[in-house]
């Protein structure tokens, strides 16, 4: 579920999987850091 929501909020900043996939791994484990970090960037 939680990857779902990743997914979710990686499409509305706009960001593309593959890069994402990249960058975080296929699961982040930092789910919660990340979208926080995510949110106070944008």
């Amino acid at each position: 579920m939680i990857a779902l929501n990743l997914r979710i909020v990686a499409q509305q900043l706009g960001i593309d999987m593959e890069r994402f996939h990249e960058e975080f791994g296929e699961v982040p484990h930092a789910s919660h850091d990340t979208d926080e970090h995510k949110g106070d960037e944008a």
